[in-house]
């Protein structure tokens, strides 16, 4: 009889966040379709199309709401995206805020630190 060790699910990393501007958090909570939105903002800062992302309400230092998108090191496919529903309740990772009349080109960023 075989033996079978099971894995424990191993929670993917965080890599960094981008505070999104106001228009695009107003877009966010007016728009019913939440993954051609996730599509359109892969699209736009060129992020890779399988990379797990969450959207996260949270307070600036100023007191005002804002979105940041979450980029995790862990791809995924369309069939197994429930399972990656983590929540965040820390802040403890690097959050850009970026100049968006420059391309944002987010799997550079990520290629770029992990040289270093």
């Amino acid at each position: 009889m075989a033996v079978i060790k099971f894995q424990k699910k191993e929670e993917p990393e965080i890599l960094f966040g981008i505070k999104l501007p106001e228009i695009v958090k107003n877009l966010y909570y007016e728009i019913k379709n939440r993954d051609r939105f996730l599509a359109v903002l892969k699209e736009t800062f060129n992020i890779n199309e399988d990379r797990y992302l969450k959207i996260v309400n949270a307070r600036d230092l100023k007191g005002n709401d804002t979105l940041i998108v979450v980029i995790f090191d862990n791809f995924y496919s369309k069939r197994n995206v429930a399972r990656y529903d983590y929540e965040i309740e820390e802040f403890d990772f690097k959050i850009y805020e970026f100049d968006y009349n420059l391309e944002v080109n987010v799997e550079k960023i990520i290629e770029q630190n992990h040289k270093n």
